[in-house]
């Protein structure tokens, strides 16, 4: 009868240390997944920030653009800035920014040329 007790004991002991480390790879997964969501919305916040927004306006006419200053970024990560600009909606994102419609946003890059992109001077020309 002692040695049932016992093996019960024991039984109860692993079902007890099986739930524990259950429990544990669930928190972990769990914590995995928020690491990589919180990574995942940091990328996108640092993915749209601009170097510069600049908007030029005269009292008919205004001039909008986004300036990427390049100096080691490479093609595809400045491609790919500029599509989620685009994917964002930069038109309706300046025009809240600064309170009128902006019908067009130019995307600039100075440092180097990339095909998807204006250099400066051809924007203020």
């Amino acid at each position: 009868r002692k040695e049932k007790v016992l093996k019960k004991q024991e039984e109860n002991r692993r079902r007890e240390w099986i739930l524990w480390i259950r429990k544990k790879k669930e928190e972990r997964k769990n914590n995995q997944f928020q690491e990589a969501k919180k990574m995942a919305l940091s990328e996108h916040r640092w993915h749209m920030r601009a170097d510069a927004v600049v908007l030029l306006r005269k009292p008919t006419q205004a001039l909008c653009f986004i300036l990427e200053v390049v100096h080691t970024e490479t093609d595809s990560y400045l491609k790919g800035k500029h599509d989620e600009w685009l994917r964002q909606g930069v038109s309706k994102t300046m025009s809240e920014l600064f309170g009128f419609h902006i019908p067009h946003v130019a995307f600039c890059v100075e440092g180097r040329s990339a095909s998807f992109a204006s250099t400066l001077l051809e924007v203020l020309s």
